[in-house]
């Protein structure tokens, strides 16, 4: 996704990718349950919480064994790239292994 660089605010949109973790979730998602990972996306990255603590990837980006569901629109962003690593490294101080 094109923006205008580290320095210019923009108004960004603020995804979460929400991926299956077993092959149950074929029939638990729809009485609402199952096994699921999550990342949240702003531009072209996607921030997930592991057992190392936060870290970023390509969105959409998984290991074999997990299914993309789906993604939801949870809300933006009003800023530029520092503030959106400054506050993923805020985060990243509070969510340590």
């Amino acid at each position: 996704m094109a923006y205008g660089g580290a320095q210019t605010a923009v108004n960004e949109r603020i995804f979460v990718n929400v991926y299956d973790l077993h092959s149950a979730n074929d029939c638990l998602h729809t009485i609402g349950f199952g096994l699921y990972h999550t990342g949240v996306q702003i531009r072209d990255q996607e921030f997930t919480f592991s057992p190392e603590g936060i870290f970023d990837h390509h969105p959409r980006t998984v290991p074999e064994n997990v299914v993309f569901r789906e993604t939801l629109e949870i809300g933006s962003f009003y800023g530029n790239a520092a503030a959106v690593r400054s506050a993923i490294s805020e985060l990243s101080e509070q969510f340590k292994p």
